[in-house]
Order: C-alpha cells, then structure tokens, then sequence
C-alpha cells in the first residue's frame, strides 16, 4: 500500500460520507469568501450536533 501524507493546507479525502456532506451542505448555506469557511462552518455544526445530542438525551431521560 501506498502511504498518503497529509499536508497541513490539503483538502481533507473524500472518501469518507461526512466530509462530502460537509463540503456540500457549507457550499449551500455557508457562503464565506475564504476556500475553507464553509467547511469549517459545516463541520462546526455537525460538531455541536455531536456535543448537544447526549446532553438533550441526559436532561430528557
């Protein structure tokens, strides 16, 4: 097998589904001038889902 390096700056693979949700859903409702804006956006969002989740889950029982 071939290894890959990650260089900081790369675009992350997309192999993986959440990075292609990522790329397309911050192209749509993130619109930021810079190159990674809206993947970051997007992957913030997900993030907070991750976080908010167990904890709404916790308080509701």
């Amino acid at each position: 097998m071939a290894s890959s390096k990650i260089v900081a700056g790369d675009p992350p693979p997309l192999s993986y589904p959440a990075t292609i949700l990522a790329l397309t859903i911050g192209k749509l409702f993130f619109p930021v001038q810079s190159a990674f804006g809206p993947l970051l956006l997007a992957l913030l969002a997900f993030g907070t889902g991750f976080v908010v989740r167990p904890l709404g889950g916790a308080l509701s029982g």
